[in-house]
């Protein structure tokens, strides 16, 4: 009877998981599946969205799950979760509307009815709310699974919720746990002639900046006279650099001259994205946006190269 009950158990466990790299590298687009499962997970950067609502057109048109991944200002992974009836249309109205994250996962299921995405989009609020290992951007939706579905539904939304664990822990997005895993840093190899800092630039129609990318604390310094932008964004989140924001004006550490606005003093950033945030005084992806004077993102140097291509 015992062994009976291991061997069930046993079976439960194994699975055979799929993973397609369309790019050839881990750090591209791959598509995710569990054996004979019918659901299936694709997992891009936001670099790839419009060629993906192409090459995976029938999982893009599909109902089901999505998360956007990224970086806050404080340096801290920030993830939103939605659901949807149509995954291509919704990612890309959150393409135009939404600044701070860098990549994606998308699920479906052919049997996947509005019912289950709602209860799918609820329990993985909740549950990623109360890991704490990411900032989830959106609460609503986290106490709304109804447990007066049918049991047959409920049970069936919980095997997805198991497979759809499993696979956001192959693309290293494991929202669940108490041990994030933003990417294999230990294994990322620094360009010999780089050491571990690089001068980078940010510029736009707001801002126009030099700073210095450490990659060993992750820290961006802004060089004295970089040119911040006069206008606040909307999309601005954070309340504690929009106050530093505030006080440097006060204080005269950012110098305003003929409608310009500049840093009178060198000021360090836990992140790039704090970094390009402050000077954009609104939502920016730090690590596409600082780049060399040849034009290679902090991203291209240190996060999504192939091995071969460091060496």
């Amino acid at each position: 009877m015992g062994s009976s009950k291991q061997q069930g158990k046993k079976m439960i466990k194994e699975r055979t998981l799929t993973i397609f790299l369309e790019d050839g590298i881990k750090e591209g687009v791959k598509h995710l599946r569990i054996g004979s499962y019918t659901g299936e997970m694709l997992f891009a950067p936001r670099a790839s969205f419009d060629r993906v609502k192409t090459s995976f057109k029938d999982v893009l048109s599909k109902r089901g799950i999505y998360f956007l991944f990224g970086e806050g200002d404080d340096g801290l992974p920030r993830v939103y979760i939605g659901q949807t009836d149509c995954l291509s249309k919704r990612l890309a109205g959150h393409d135009l509307k939404k600044e701070f994250w860098d990549d994606f996962a998308v699920f479906t299921e052919r049997h996947l009815g509005r019912t289950e995405v709602s209860y799918l989009e609820s329990a993985f609020i909740r549950k990623a709310i109360n890991a704490n290992s990411y900032n989830v951007e959106n609460k609503r939706g986290e106490n709304s699974a109804s447990n007066d579905i049918p049991r047959g539904t409920r049970a069936e939304c919980e095997r997805h919720i198991e497979n759809i664990q499993l696979m956001l822990e192959m693309a290293d997005r494991d929202i669940l746990s108490d041990s994030v895993v933003i990417s294999n840093r230990e294994n990322d190899t620094i360009p010999v002639s780089m050491g571990n800092e690089v001068v980078v630039f940010f510029k736009n129609n707001f801002g126009d900046a030099e700073g210095v990318y450490n990659y060993d604390s992750k820290a961006l310094k802004v060089i004295a006279g970089s040119k911040v932008s006069p206008v606040v964004h909307p999309s601005w989140k954070s309340e504690k650099w929009k106050k530093v924001r505030n006080e440097y004006l006060q204080s005269g550490e950012i110098i305003v001259k003929d409608d310009r606005f500049s840093l009178k003093n060198d000021l360090e950033f836990p992140s790039p994205s704090a970094a390009a945030a402050f000077i954009y005084a609104g939502e920016s992806n730090g690590r596409e946006n600082w780049k060399t004077r040849e034009g290679k993102s902090i991203n291209d140097l240190f996060f999504n190269q192939s091995s071969k291509e460091r060496k």
